[in-house]
């Protein structure tokens, strides 16, 4: 404003035309504004550009996450196909594998990202699996080991059952078999085999004092008994 009235201070401005007065006026204006247009249209060139770049790395930054997506979606397909070929080779029940396939799926989901290279991605994939494979050996290992104890108890029970039948219906030969290993027989020797038995002196005395004949001693013939009379008692 101070401007415009220094510059029409001194000018015939009464026989002027209002369109002259105007076009001077912005012309005045515009000479001093100029710095200030000038940084305002650089202001808004830098904002317009701004906006030009925010709006090309949005969608830049979509295109990176739709493609990371879809890699990561790749990665989810083959670790579900490597794993459904892993229970092809294995017997699991329907519960193992659906546990076993989310928590391969889980896994994979919270570690890969889709920014990965192929080779880190089906290398994860990889050591997913390999951990998964290991802890279905050791449970394999650990049911073989419990199958294993389980026969062996049973064989023992049947071993012992066996032994214990065997030992009842032997029993008594195994008492005297005890009997002699605990007791032994006193072994006979060259000097007792020579000397005779017990029985063998009492024969030889016998040889040596022959009994004397035993005499016979003739008693007396006495009379017969009289026969009873047959009417009345018998005689005194």
């Amino acid at each position: 404003t101070l401007a415009i009235e220094r510059e029409l201070r001194n000018e015939p401005i009464e026989e002027w035309a209002v369109q002259e007065v105007n076009e001077l006026a912005v012309g005045v204006r515009d000479r001093v504004y100029t710095a200030f247009l000038l940084r305002q249209e650089k202001e808004v060139r830098g904002t317009r550009e701004a906006d030009e770049r925010r709006r090309a790395n949005q969608r830049n930054e979509e295109r990176i996450q739709t493609t990371r997506r879809k890699r990561k979606a790749a990665f989810i397909d083959e670790a579900q196909r490597r794993l459904v070929t892993c229970f092809n080779t294995r017997v699991l029940s329907p519960r193992q594998r659906i546990k076993a396939l989310a928590d391969v799926l889980a896994q994979l989901d919270e570690f890969l990202t889709g920014a990965e290279p192929l080779s880190e991605g089906y290398a994860a994939i990889d050591d997913v699996l390999q951990a998964r494979v290991a802890e279905w050996d050791a449970d394999e290992a650990a049911k073989d080991a419990k199958q294993q104890a389980e026969w062996w108890d049973l064989a023992t029970v049947v071993g012992v059952v066996i032994v214990l039948g065997y030992l009842y219906a032997k029993a008594p030969e195994m008492l005297q078999w005890l009997l002699k290993i605990l007791y032994p027989e006193p072994a006979e020797d060259s000097t007792s085999a020579q000397t005779p038995t017990p029985e063998a002196p009492s024969h030889a005395a016998d040889e040596s004092n022959p009994q004397r004949p035993i005499r016979r001693v003739r008693r007396p013939a006495q009379s017969p008994v009289p026969e009873p009379s047959s009417s009345g008692s018998p005689n005194v």
